[in-house]
């Protein structure tokens, strides 16, 4: 698949699910789906925020819960989230990723300063040598959509658009659907 067909099935899948969350009311039609995306922090993550800010702690709380995927690519090639069977687990600053029902990763969520709009996290696993570096927003207060890279013993780059397959994407691009 081209970058230009995975770019352009990933705008259909981030404008069915707005289409969505319009018609039940959970977004408001001036909120843009899409945040921009500044090319210039391209590299290592920085160094988190401290949660215990106000601000940050209203951040980590949209978070909070259990999350199924409703659609998902990996490098540009669509997932079936059902085959997959993933869950994404958030409670205080744990984030889990079960496949199948069992611990996939596990570890600490960290926030990064935004930058020019763009919301970051860092998923730094303790059970694995995986850490995932994401680039995050929220439909409404029960969708999310991730974009993130990974790399083994090291810390991955930022990708610097929700796309995946793509030169400055992320290795995944997931929408979530909070399930409580």
């Amino acid at each position: 698949m081209s970058g230009a067909q995975s770019i352009m099935k990933t705008f259909t899948l981030l404008f069915i699910l707005f289409s969505y969350s319009l018609l039940h009311g959970e977004v408001q039609p001036e909120n843009p789906v899409l945040p921009p995306v500044d090319p210039a922090p391209v590299g290592k993550p920085p160094a988190p925020v401290i949660v215990n800010d106000v601000k940050w702690k209203g951040e980590m709380k949209k978070f909070q819960g259990i999350w199924k995927p409703v659609a998902a690519e990996y490098r540009g090639n669509a997932l079936e989230p059902s085959d997959q069977n993933w869950t994404l687990v958030v409670s205080d600053d744990t984030v889990i990723q079960l496949r199948s029902g069992n611990i996939h990763v596990q570890g600490s969520m960290e926030l990064a300063n935004p930058s020019k709009g763009i919301h970051r996290a860092f998923w730094r696993y303790s059970n694995g040598t995986v850490n995932n570096a994401v680039i995050y927003f929220f439909v409404g207060k029960d969708s999310l959509v991730t974009c993130w890279n990974g790399a083994t013993n090291s810390i991955p780059e930022w990708p610097t658009d929700f796309s995946s397959g793509t030169e400055c994407g992320g290795d995944y691009l997931v929408v979530w659907k909070r399930q409580s």
